[in-house]
């Protein structure tokens, strides 16, 4: 999660530089300051929400992925799932978007999950996964103590166990 969160500091950092410390622009057809503020408040704003949402990862004490006799409750991401019951549970694949490995949940009801997250964010982002991936459900493994492989044919037995 610390590797994660350190890009988004530095953009913070250098959001902050550009906004209010960096020499004006000598641009002609636009004003230098209202550019300078504009992508520093930006670079402040969207990488200072990720490192908010990292660093509430990271002091969670919970529980990021616990498969129980119901189902998988995920709450690894920013999305926090909750509980994905095994009877909703179609199959899992295995996805790599960008270099990172995800586990992607196909389930059988996807609306009821994207409906019932309250935040307006999560739900958009859950609605982006979907349409992109065909399933609201993506679960990253690279910030839990398990690796990949092992989450994946985890489930992935536990899944069969129970067809």
């Amino acid at each position: 999660m610390i590797i994660l969160m350190l890009p988004s500091l530095i953009f913070v950092v250098l959001g902050f530089w550009i906004a209010f410390l960096a020499p004006e622009l000598n641009l002609e057809l636009v004003n230098g300051q209202i550019i300078k503020m504009v992508i520093g408040l930006l670079s402040i704003t969207f990488f200072g929400f990720g490192v908010i949402l990292i660093l509430k990862k990271f002091l969670d004490n919970k529980y990021g992925i616990k498969i129980s006799q119901e189902g998988i409750y995920e709450n690894s991401s920013a999305q926090n799932i909750g509980l994905i019951k095994w009877e909703n549970i179609e199959r899992i694949e295995a996805q790599k978007v960008m270099n990172r490995k995800y586990i992607r949940v196909i389930v059988d009801n996807p609306e009821e999950f994207i409906k019932k997250q309250n935040n307006s964010l999560v739900r958009k982002i859950l609605e982006s996964n979907f349409k992109r991936f065909d399933s609201p459900i993506q679960i990253y493994t690279n910030t839990l103590e398990i690796t990949f492989k092992e989450l994946f044919d985890l489930i992935n037995n536990e899944l069969t166990k129970r067809k």
